[in-house]
């Protein structure tokens, strides 16, 4: 076979790979020209507004503590905790538990939009046809205490700091339960810092930058609806000027709500480094504190 030959099958084959390389990435459009994404705008771009100044006080309040860790675990041995410590730290940043986290968040939240529902699905399945009695309350509390129970287990699973600490469970004794909750903190406050809060910002920002998007999937939608409802009887006349309505509804929000997510994207670029240089700082006292004596 001649070079030339060689040559010409070699960049056939790499061209072919390169298109089935490219032909396995996931792809997606996005979602501001869906009619039911660009009603609710308004509201996702509140609601990410409200998380991203929530999570910082999450971190803070994650890390306020730290420098009453030492006084509660004085009888493990110090070199162990140091260790413990510093896995719970690099456990927060790794993929495996960013993924268990992002999991749990998403668990959370479908739960919290869905508790009332699905604990009054659960709660006339198990009452007698005969009884009266409401116990969707009852059941709303048991389903909630088990699913964070859960999701805390399933977390540390994911958490080098708490199989140290199984391994050790017996020596540690009593400061077992502290160092789990210790560990839990300075792992979720890693990840809270370093993965989740650059990601959130990441997310509102996206979302920011759709407005224009948006207000043209609205134009557009509400000049479909107003087709249907000129033409339609009815239910479904009734129906496009209810979604005509929603839609100028959501629209309205969204000057209100996009001022507000500027203000917050602002505020986190201000204060996010100071959150982090604060852990840091949290962290590498709490180091100290377990670091061999010098004589």
């Amino acid at each position: 076979m001649t070079k030339l030959s060689l040559w010409s099958c070699a960049l056939v084959l790499a061209l072919g790979s390169g298109c089935v390389a490219r032909s396995r990435q996931a792809t997606s459009v996005p979602a501001s020209s869906q009619q039911t994404y660009a009603v609710g705008y308004a509201d996702d771009v509140a609601a990410r507004s409200r998380k991203l100044r929530e999570r910082q006080e999450k971190a803070r309040d994650l890390f306020k503590d730290f420098s009453t860790y030492p006084d509660a675990v004085k009888k493990a041995d110090p070199a162990l905790v140091l260790e413990i410590i510093n896995r719970a730290d690099s456990a927060g940043q790794s993929s495996a538990y960013v993924a268990r986290a992002q999991e749990s968040s998403s668990v959370s939240a479908f739960f919290a939009e869905e508790r009332t529902p699905i604990s009054q699905k659960v709660a006339g399945a198990a009452r007698s046809p005969d009884s009266k009695v409401d116990m969707s309350g009852n059941v709303s509390a048991v389903l909630k205490k088990s699913i964070d129970e859960r999701i805390d287990k399933r977390q540390r699973a994911r958490s080098d700091a708490h199989l140290l600490i199984e391994r050790h469970r017996t020596t540690l004794g009593a400061d077992t339960a502290k160092l789990e909750k210790q560990a839990d903190d300075i792992a979720m406050a890693s990840y809270v810092i370093y993965v989740e809060l650059p990601e959130e910002r990441a997310r509102l920002e996206r979302l920011v930058d759709e407005a224009g998007a948006v207000a043209e999937t609205n134009a557009r939608s509400v000049t479909e609806e107003r087709a249907i409802a000129e033409k339609g009887k009815g239910e479904e006349k009734k129906a496009a000027e209810a979604r005509i309505a929603e839609i100028k509804k959501g629209q309205d929000k969204v000057e209100s709500t996009l001022t507000e997510a500027r203000t917050a994207l602002e505020a986190f670029d201000k204060q996010y480094p100071e959150i982090r240089k604060d852990y840091e700082a949290a962290l590498g006292k709490l180091r100290e504190a377990f670091q061999p004596k010098t004589k």
